[in-house]
C-alpha cells in the first residue's frame, strides 16, 4: 500500500475488490483505503486527510494521536493544557496588567479604578480629566502608587505620588485626586483605590499597569 511500505502480496489475507482498511495512527491516521477491481488499495477522503494536516500545522500539533500543546514559553499558561485555557490565561493576564475603564460626569469623590492588594504590590495609573462642560480643561497625570499589605496581612495606609503633568485651558474648579486602601472586608477582596472628585463635573479615563505579586 502507498505510504506503508507493504504490498497486498505480504498480506495475511488475500484481497477482494471492495475489501476495506481504515488508519488509525501514522502519517495517514483517519484515512480510508478501498481495494478496487484492478488490483490496487485506493485511498479515500485524501482531502479530508490533507486539511487535517493542515489544521494539525495551524494549532501547532507535532505529534499524532492524543496530544496536549507544547508552549515554548510558560511564564503565564502552564504546559500541556488546551488551547482555550491557555489562551484564557494569557487574556486574563493581559487584561489585568493593562486596562483602560473611564467614568462620566464625576463629581462627588468616586472610586474610578482599583486593584486588589492581596495580588498587586503597586500599580501606575495613567488618569485623563476633562471638563464636561468646557472640554477644553483637560488634566493629565501619571500617578504611582504603593501600600503596605503583605500576604495575609491588612493594609493601613496607601502612599503616591504624581508626575508628568499636563494640563490645558483653564483649571478645573475643585478637581482632587487620591488613593486611599480599603480596611474592612476580606483581605482577599480589599483594594488600594484611586479617587476622583470635582466640583465641575468631570468625564476621567484611566488606564492601569499593576505590579504584581510573585509567590
Amino acid at each position: 500500500m502507498p505510504g506503508w511500505g507493504i504490498h497486498s502480496d505480504e498480506l495475511r489475507w488475500r484481497p477482494d475488490e471492495g475489501d476495506t482498511i481504515y488508519v488509525e495512527r501514522g502519517q495517514d491516521w483517519g484515512s480510508l483505503w478501498i481495494y478496487n477491481d484492478e488490483g490496487e488499495w485506493v485511498k479515500q477522503g485524501a482531502a479530508d486527510a490533507t486539511e487535517a494536516g493542515f489544521i494539525s500545522a495551524f494549532v501547532g500539533k507535532t505529534a499524532v494521536g492524543n496530544t496536549m500543546p507544547s508552549y515554548s514559553s510558560t511564564k503565564v499558561v502552564t504546559g500541556g493544557t488546551n488551547l482555550v485555557t491557555a489562551i484564557s490565561a494569557l487574556d486574563a493576564r493581559l487584561g489585568d496588567n493593562l486596562k483602560e475603564s473611564k467614568s462620566a460626569a464625576v463629581t462627588a469623590a468616586t472610586t474610578v479604578d482599583s486593584v486588589i492588594m492581596e495580588q498587586n504590590l503597586a500599580v501606575n495609573w495613567m488618569v485623563h480629566v476633562c471638563e464636561v462642560a468646557n472640554p477644553q480643561n483637560v488634566y493629565t497625570v501619571n500617578i504611582f502608587a504603593a501600600h503596605d499589605a503583605n500576604t495575609g496581612l491588612a493594609a493601613t495606609h496607601a502612599d503616591y505620588n504624581e508626575a508628568g503633568i499636563l494640563q490645558f485651558g483653564n483649571n478645573i474648579d475643585g478637581l482632587d485626586i487620591s488613593v486611599d486602601v480599603e480596611t474592612s472586608g476580606a483581605l482577599s477582596a480589599r483594594a488600594m483605590r484611586l479617587r476622583i472628585a470635582s466640583t465641575d463635573a468631570v468625564d476621567v479615563t484611566v488606564q492601569k499597569n499593576p505590579l504584581r505579586r510573585v509567590a
